[in-house]
């Protein structure tokens, strides 16, 4: 059985990773920029490190989103957490 979600939620998760991925690229481009916007200080290699975390984040939650990818990631992980609870 295939579950979908409605169409409104696609729309917000697909404008949701859009602003992600432009978060994350100002972040990487132009670290001076968004910090003069940033409420406390922010380094540019503090800045950098987030935006490549924003970016890193997008990748993983689309190859979760796969679903072929995404069962083998879930069968992998679930037997790194049962080898890691034995030990």
């Amino acid at each position: 059985m295939e579950m979908r979600l409605p169409g409104w939620v696609r729309s917000i998760v697909a404008i949701s990773a859009l602003m992600q991925l432009g978060f994350g690229i100002a972040l990487l481009l132009h670290p001076a920029r968004i910090s003069e916007l940033w409420p406390w200080t922010l380094p540019p290699l503090t800045a950098r490190l987030l935006g490549a975390s924003t970016l890193v984040s997008m990748l993983t939650a689309r190859l979760f989103a796969s679903p072929l990818i995404g069962l083998g990631l879930a069968w992998l992980w679930s037997r790194a957490l049962l080898t890691g609870a034995r030990s």
